[in-house]
């Protein structure tokens, strides 16, 4: 696929290190409000950047685009990518609330989109730990797990 990040702090940058171990897909493009971030992350890839994330969803060729922004700004961005016909991989929590989100889901059901959101734990090392504890029989059947896992935020 032929991608394009908006938003290159910290999880965008991890997501386009991960990308940037799939020899198939490639990104296109960058996009974060501050120019220096989008700067230092598109000569990492050796793609284009910009300040303006319509540039990234307007972009020739882009697929699928990553938004990795802030709370506030993730719905309204993964709507436009959506309706312009991109497929969109949006960082939790995908909006500040459900009528945003459901917006979203129509528009991605309407034109057969993927619309998913990034969220992955799977290979968190806590996480991973648990799951080899469970499979080697060392702690017994599990009848209930519950946990918590988070950070404080940031302002925004």
């Amino acid at each position: 696929m032929k991608i394009g990040i908006i938003g290159a702090g910290l999880v965008g940058n991890k997501r386009a290190e991960s990308l940037l171990e799939f020899r198939g897909d490639k990104i296109l493009a960058i996009a974060d409000i501050d120019r220096e971030r989008a700067k230092t992350l598109a000569e990492k890839i050796g793609c284009d950047h910009f300040t303006d994330p319509q540039k990234v969803i307007n972009y020739p060729k882009v697929d699928a685009i990553i938004v990795s922004t802030i709370n506030k700004h993730l719905a309204s961005i993964s709507l436009q990518a959506l309706e312009s016909g991109k497929h969109v991989l949006c960082e939790k929590p995908l909006g500040t609330n459900t009528a945003e989100i459901k917006k979203c889901i129509k528009v991605s059901e309407k034109k057969k989109l993927l619309y998913k959101a990034g969220y992955n734990h799977r290979l968190h090392p806590a996480i991973f730990k648990a799951y080899k504890l469970v499979n080697s029989s060392k702690i017994g059947s599990i009848m209930f797990i519950k946990a918590s896992y988070g950070h404080g935020g940031r302002p925004g």
